[in-house]
């Protein structure tokens, strides 16, 4: 057994030699092209806080942002005085469960269904 045991790992020497040159010949020695660089995007730039700032600070694109908003809640639209109004704090420090089929109960100005 000792012949065939010598005959392996002279296999595996050899074989795992001519790996390393066939992945160091690839590796090294052959090109690989790549397509052009495509352009950077264009639009807006800087930050999200900066870009937050710049798209809120317009009236017209806060009002849009409001009725976007409206429209996919199905409400109506709201005007901007009444967004600028103050909401009054309230709590509830009761326990509520909410069932199936109940009905709906009114807690700190909300209607829950």
């Amino acid at each position: 057994m000792a012949m065939a045991d010598q005959q392996f790992r002279l296999g595996v020497g050899v074989g795992g030699a001519v790996l390393v040159a066939v992945i160091t010949v690839l590796r090294f020695c052959g090109s690989v092209s790549l397509p052009p660089k495509s352009p950077p995007p264009t639009g807006p730039t800087g930050t999200q806080t900066q870009l937050l700032s710049k798209s809120t600070g317009s009236p017209e694109v806060y009002r849009k942002f409001l009725e976007n908003d409206a429209s996919l809640a199905g409400l109506p639209v709201p005007s901007i005085e009444e967004m600028s109004r103050k909401l009054p704090y309230r709590v509830d420090d009761a326990r509520h469960v909410l069932n199936p089929g109940d009905s709906p109960i009114e807690i700190a100005g909300l209607r829950l269904h």
